[in-house]
């Protein structure tokens, strides 16, 4: 009896009933993963408008600060802009050739795409440009802690050692991606390799941006005792003085960056660890919006601005339409808004004059503790009240016409 052997089937054969056997067992997440995959579309958006209104206001807020444009935090927030923006083209075409240019729809779309992403190279655009975006970041932390710590280098050789793995971390996971090729997600010993290398660099980053960020508000908070503590020897002046004081400003806002980033970067851990496709398409959307968001707000919020009519006090002449400030929170605002000083006590001309480099860069005179500087500190506030004496007692002597009327009636 003669046995006929069939061939083979082909290729595309074989292709097409693995594609119809594949999306028929999980067409209900298809269906799932579209509907997330088109509300992180419409949130990345909407985050990139808010986004862009926030730099265009910052740049208003800051537009004759010449010198600020050649400073490198603005560097860094300029690489972050252009990160969002190479990003938000990716994810529009992404969504756009998906939603619109495919006949079978988004629902059988999404499986392939996002299991072969690697042969259209846009996987490999956007986490260039999320990597891109978070070496801007870490970098503009980096200049945050070096110049409130007084230009000190001690201080950020353990944030540069966390830095230097997130180098090694975010090449090593591109380049894991694109060797094990568009079947990359099917290997389940090279999955678990590729989030064991994603859990190990977000701790690495989360532990980077909580270290840095206490650093930062350590510093801040002890210069605030020691200004309160200056401040309580002299009673007429020390309410006065602690309330203009920024410092707890600097603190709320600083902490509120750090936990922004922090959360986002918690949340993408906690999907890695479970398991969560969904949440790591929508945080993937977000990440760069997030850490562009936040670099904006630090600089908007803590950008200097004149002190308040409160503060206004009528002038030794007399003239009601003209103000002068009081000495003392004129020498204030003119020591928080002029100059910095380096771990050696010399004045010198800070090069970032705007935002929160500016500001927390000039708070290192009252952190170096010396006798040179607490005494003309002594001799501010001594030339204030006798400056302002004068005046008080005069504004409670009643007039000669005042006691004149009196007397008559």
């Amino acid at each position: 009896m003669d046995v006929k052997v069939l061939p083979a089937p082909s290729a595309p054969y074989m292709r097409h009933v693995f594609n119809i056997r594949y999306n028929y067992r999980r067409r209900p997440m298809a269906d799932n993963l579209a509907a997330v995959n088109l509300a992180a579309l419409i949130l990345s958006v909407a985050l990139w408008g808010l986004y862009v209104c926030l730099s265009i206001m910052m740049v208003l807020v800051l537009h004759r600060k010449k010198t600020w444009l050649a400073s490198l935090p603005f560097y860094c927030m300029a690489l972050i802009f252009v990160c969002n923006f190479g990003d938000t083209i990716c994810v529009i075409f992404i969504a756009c050739k998906s939603f619109l240019f495919h006949p079978e729809g988004s629902r059988v779309y999404f499986i392939r795409y996002y299991d072969r992403m690697i042969d259209h190279g846009w996987y490999a655009a956007t986490s260039l440009f999320r990597c891109s975006a978070g070496f801007g970041a870490a970098i503009l932390l980096f200049w945050r802690v070096f110049v409130i710590w007084s230009r000190d280098r001690r201080v950020i050789y353990l944030p540069t050692f966390f830095f230097i793995l997130g180098l090694i971390g975010c090449p090593t996971i591109f380049v894991y991606d694109i060797w094990k090729g568009p079947n990359f997600s099917r290997d389940a010993g090279a999955l678990r390799q590729y989030n064991g290398i994603t859990v190990t660099l977000f701790v690495t980053d989360i532990l980077n941006t909580w270290y840095c960020t206490g650093l930062i508000c350590y510093r801040l908070c002890s210069v605030m005792r020691q200004k309160r503590a200056a401040a309580d020897a002299y009673d007429d002046m020390g309410a006065d003085f602690m309330a203009g004081s920024p410092h707890r400003k600097i603190v709320r806002v600083l902490i509120q960056s750090g936990m922004l980033f922090s959360v986002a970067e918690a949340a993408y851990l906690v999907c890695v660890l479970t398991g969560s496709r969904n949440g790591r398409y929508i945080l993937d959307y977000m990440t760069t919006r997030i850490v562009g968001i936040g670099t904006v707000l630090i600089i908007i919020q803590l950008n200097p601005s004149p002190p308040p009519s409160s503060n206004l006090h009528q002038s030794p002449s007399g003239d009601s339409g003209s103000y002068s400030m009081p000495v003392f929170r004129r020498w204030v605002n003119e020591e928080l808004t002029t100059e910095g000083v380096d771990t050696k006590g010399v004045s010198q001309s800070s090069t970032y004059d705007g935002g929160i480099e500016h500001m927390i860069s000039s708070l290192a005179p009252y952190a170096e503790g010396s006798h040179k500087q607490s005494s003309a500190r002594e001799d501010a506030v001594k030339h204030a009240i006798s400056y302002s004496a004068p005046y008080e007692e005069q504004s409670h002597v009643p007039s000669s016409s005042t006691i004149a009327t009196h007397n008559t009636v």
